[in-house]
Parts: C-alpha cells; structure tokens; sequence
C-alpha cells in the first residue's frame, strides 16, 4: 500500500523539480541560419553564405560564425521575447567571459539598442526588422 502512495508523489516532485527548466520560447526556440541580411536602403549585408549562426535555448541565445573555415569566439546573451519583438541584452564574449558591448553584436545584426521588431516567426523561419535592416532566417 505504501508503494502506491509513494509512487505518485516521488513522480510529481520529479516532474516539478524540472519545470524552471523548461524552454517557454515556443517557434523562437533552436538554432536559426541567417540566410539574408538587407539594409534599409535595399542592400545585402551578408547571406547565408557568411554562415552567421542564432541559437535561441532557455533565456539565451548564442551568436555565432564561421569564420575563415573554423568556428570563432561566441557571444552570449540574454533576451525578452514577446509576440512581436526581441530585446537582446546583457551580451557576453564567452571565450574571454566578459561583459561586452550591444556594439560588439552588430556584425550578427543586432542593433545598438538590442530591439528587434518580429514580422514573421513559425516553426521554420524568422524575419527580424530592426533600423540595421531585415534579416531573414531559416531553423535548421
């Protein structure tokens, strides 16, 4: 009789015990791969070919490339996600675990302020809108 009372209550403790751990990012979470990066003014800053990187877990996301054929340092950072936007803050070099600048994540695209406007998320693409330009992403 014991064991049938126990059972549940070690199954809930279990199951409570993980769920601050639990990824709340809905289509935002995984990895992206920028595929187009366009100015204001129309102009490509880089494609899918520059090989920048997203990855979006929990309450950070990851910002890296592949650069010269080998993978370089990496940034982290933390970030607020609502419908419609995306605020990175509190960036990291996480190779020299220091606090950096928002400036030091503009060739990922991120502006200087960390906002991003969201125009269109789903389970497989991601176009983020910011006064750096529009940039297009694929999960992959």
């Amino acid at each position: 009789m014991k064991k049938f009372i126990l059972t549940p209550i070690l199954l809930l403790l279990t199951l409570s015990a993980c769920d601050n751990k639990r990824d709340h990012n809905g289509d935002l979470g995984g990895m992206w791969q920028l595929t187009e990066w366009r100015s204001p003014d129309g102009t490509t800053l880089a494609t899918k070919e520059d090989q920048i990187f997203y990855s979006v877990q929990l309450n950070l996301i990851r910002f890296r490339d592949y650069d010269d054929g080998t993978w370089g340092d990496y940034y982290l950072a933390y970030f607020r996600h609502t419908p419609d936007s995306l605020i990175v803050y509190r960036p990291v070099n996480y190779a020299k675990d220091s606090l950096v600048s928002l400036q030091d994540l503009a060739r990922y695209g991120v502006p200087a302020d960390g906002g991003f406007r969201i125009d269109a998320l789903s389970d497989d693409m991601m176009i983020l809108r910011s006064p750096a330009g529009t940039i297009n992403f694929r999960k992959y």
